[in-house]
């Protein structure tokens, strides 16, 4: 994700979500229809070029700038679904891109005020579970971490330019649920662990991956989140967070007096360049 430069304005901004229960007001023909929804779970959040904070809920999504909402949206806007699962601004298109536990991706395009349909990942037939659960973004192309792999999308024609549904050693299919690309790394979060390639390589190549697991120290084989901070590849389970050391996983050293704290993740764009937040 990316990387949000103010972190104590988000923090602001993220409590005011958590008490926050907003409205959305549109018109549809020539009657009024309101819609009611709640903002209190916030299920993705980025910073647009005009320093807007976008976040997608399970209420819909919203505009806050200046400490305050500035738009919100519902399906009554335009809006695929009510509850997306996770959001990324893309500065190239000027747009948000929202996606949904089906596989279906919303399209908001900010300048143009508009929603747009990108089907491809819940068509898909040879996987059940097509939940899109993190966006990222490098060169051009948009790295989409789904419930059975990772998907690739050109920003530029928004077409599938790569997919990989065979992470190394992992079985075909595993969920992915976070990634990070740190220059050209590829780092995911996984199923049955973390997953580390290199994007010059051939990633439909088995070997091109360095697969961890339990076996290799992680405490669990469930990661939900990573990234990499002050050079470090950390990885995060429900219970700890860990750091991959001179080939070796072990507990990340600053929260070591922090035992019995249960952790959602990684906020990957909650990172300066001398903290990283936690959930």
């Amino acid at each position: 994700m990316r990387r949000i430069s103010c972190l104590s304005s988000l923090l602001t901004s993220l409590f005011l979500l958590f008490v926050y229960t907003g409205y959305v007001y549109a018109q549809a023909q020539e009657t009024d229809w309101a819609s009611i929804t709640s903002y209190n779970t916030v299920n993705g959040i980025d910073l647009s070029m005009d320093n807007t904070i976008w976040g997608v809920s399970n209420g819909g999504l919203f505009a806050f700038q200046d400490q305050e909402f500035i738009h919100t949206f519902t399906p009554v806007d335009g809006m695929y679904r009510l509850d997306g699962s996770t959001l990324i601004y893309i500065e190239e298109i000027n747009s948000i891109a929202i996606g949904y536990i089906d596989g279906m991706i919303d399209l908001y395009n900010i300048e143009e005020d508009g929603f747009d349909r990108v089907e491809d990942i819940s068509r898909v037939q040879a996987f059940t579970s097509k939940q899109i659960n993190d966006f990222e973004l490098h060169d051009g192309s948009l790295y989409i971490a789904t419930e059975f792999g990772i998907v690739v999308y050109d920003i530029d024609t928004f077409l599938v330019s790569n997919s990989y549904t065979k992470i190394g050693r992992f079985d075909r299919g595993t969920p992915v649920f976070d990634i990070h690309i740190d220059n050209e790394i590829i780092i995911t979060g996984t199923q049955q662990g973390v997953a580390v390639g290199n994007l010059n390589d051939n990633l439909d190549i088995e070997a091109s991956w360095a697969n961890y697991d339990e076996s290799s120290g992680l405490p669990s084989g469930n990661i939900e989140s990573v990234t990499v901070f002050n050079d470090q590849v950390l990885a995060s389970s429900s219970s700890s967070v860990v750091a991959l050391t001179n080939g070796a996983w072990q507990e990340y050293s600053p929260l070591s007096n922090y035992s019995g704290v249960t952790f959602k993740g990684i906020t990957n764009g909650n990172i300066t360049d001398d903290r990283v937040l936690l959930s």
